[in-house]
């Protein structure tokens, strides 16, 4: 009875091949890793003697790198398993030596002929291994089994030295007649029924594989009958140390490769669509932007036409400091419109501008000396609204009361980025706070304002009043 080691991570795939392989009379061994597979073919390797391979193999090793260090070990048929949604992993196994790939999930038929088929083409390499070093034997030899490879669905030939064919399937003389009009023989030199740039592809390739090289690659070809792909491997024939020619095994793969071609362009499709969208995404989020900065220009002019009606000058100073606080977001509004990322803009230019806007707004703010220390720093959108906000009654507070009775003055402004951390310090050389001044008490509107907006971004605030006052904001910037 023949054993076959089933190596798949999908134990449902597992379970329904051996279920219906029993029934076909075999053995089966189930293995759901490559390190496990290798554990039992390192153990019981006389006891296996074919292994299917599932491509989409989890774990350490996948199914193409399972089969690289099973074939180190021994040689065995291998037949691989794959998915036909995921044609592109048949091309990891380019450089491994196979006997067939079969879709899961498909017809057991198939993957019941497939494994016949994989054992009578072992038994041929067996046999071609041990042929003889002369021509004649390897010529006797090939012929002994052309029975069973002219029922074999792929094209073989055998090829000398020499390039003449020396053996060939009737598959292959079949194919080669559609392709290319032209009949082949034994005997006859394979390049004397090619053109010149076909030599010129295939010549290199056997030449490599009379050098010792197992050479697998896919084969596109167009000919007489249309475009069709096929998988080629070339395996030196060795004999008695000798490399006395090649075998050539030619898989048609057209349907598989039509599907794939078929799936890249849907892939390629989704991507253009993805593109279009997200094009679209942002030239909405621009408008939407530019809309909201025009709404606070108009919220700002209503509020302008009302402070001109009113005459209580805490009523005027609480208007002006709202008008204040919709411009620092107003501006924001203008960075973020003009810029590339509409989800977060350079910290620098920002505030520059902003603090020259809220300097703007004070008469003989001339007299006060500004000083910024800005860095190039991407913050995003939601956190740089409570930034602006925070400078901004900062400032505001210290333009009301810190130079009152002087004619000059100092204003510092700093945002440092320290690691993930971001530094912002307000401060100015004038009178001070009270000496009583609680941040954590205070029932000013703004100084209520500041504290919540630290807050929502997980931050703190320290003041220092040993030569005016000084706030510093630290914060560590997360994915907002």
């Amino acid at each position: 009875m023949e054993t076959i080691l089933i190596i798949s991570s999908d134990l449902n795939v597992s379970k329904s091949i051996e279920t219906y392989l029993k029934t076909s009379g075999y053995s089966i061994l189930i293995a759901p890793t490559g390190d496990k597979a290798i554990n039992i073919i390192e153990k019981a390797s006389n006891f296996v003697d074919l292994i299917l391979i599932d491509l989409d193999l989890k774990g350490s090793s996948n199914g193409a790198e399972t089969a690289k260090n099973i074939l180190e070990i021994a040689d065995f048929p291998i037949i691989f398993l794959y998915d036909y949604t995921n044609c592109e992993s048949v091309t990891a196994t380019t450089n491994i030596t196979s006997y067939g790939y079969v879709i899961k999930n498909k017809e057991f038929t198939i993957l019941d002929t497939t494994i016949k088929s994989a054992f009578n083409l072992y038994k041929v390499k067996t046999k071609l291994s041990s042929l003889e070093d002369d021509h004649s034997q390897l010529i006797e030899t090939a012929h002994s089994t052309q029975i069973i490879l002219d029922n074999y669905e792929e094209s073989i030939a055998l090829i000398d030295r020499e390039f003449e064919i020396i053996f060939m399937n009737s598959h292959f003389e079949e194919e080669f007649k559609k392709a290319f009009g032209k009949d082949i023989y034994p005997g006859l030199n394979i390049f004397d029924v090619q053109d010149s740039d076909a030599e010129a592809y295939w010549k290199p390739k056997y030449e490599a594989a009379l050098g010792g090289e197992k050479i697998s690659f896919e084969f596109e070809e167009n000919a007489l009958r249309g475009k069709k792909y096929f998988r080629i491997n070339l395996n030196p024939i060795h004999s008695n140390g000798w490399i006395k020619g090649i075998s050539m095994i030619s898989m048609d793969i057209t349907k598989q490769k039509l599907a794939e071609i078929a799936a890249q362009k849907e892939s390629e499709k989704a991507q253009n669509e993805i593109k279009r969208l997200l094009e679209e995404k942002e030239i909405i989020l621009k408008e939407v932007h530019h809309r909201i900065k025009n709404n606070m220009n108009t919220l700002i002019a209503l509020i302008s036409l009302q402070t001109d009606r009113v005459s209580s000058k805490e009523a005027i100073e609480a208007l002006e400091e709202t008008e204040n606080r919709i411009m620092s977001m107003m501006v924001l509004y203008d960075k973020l419109y003009r810029s590339k990322d509409f989800q977060s803009t350079s910290l620098k230019p920002y505030l520059s501008e902003l603090v020259d806007n809220i300097m703007g707004n004070f008469p003989g703010y001339e007299s006060i000396k500004v000083e910024k220390d800005i860095d190039e720093v991407n913050i995003k959108a939601k956190v740089v609204f409570n930034i602006g906000i925070i400078i901004n009654e900062l400032i505001t507070n210290s333009m009301k009361y810190a130079f009152t009775g002087r004619k000059t003055g100092k204003l510092i402004i700093s945002a440092k980025s320290i690691g993930t951390s971001i530094i912002i310090v307000v401060g100015d050389d004038g009178l001070g706070l009270p000496d009583n001044f609680d941040i954590e008490q205070s029932t000013g509107f703004g100084m209520m304002l500041v504290q919540l907006l630290v807050s929502q971004l997980d931050g703190e605030i320290n003041i220092d009043q040993k030569n005016g006052t000084q706030f510093t904001i630290k914060y560590h910037q997360k994915n907002y």
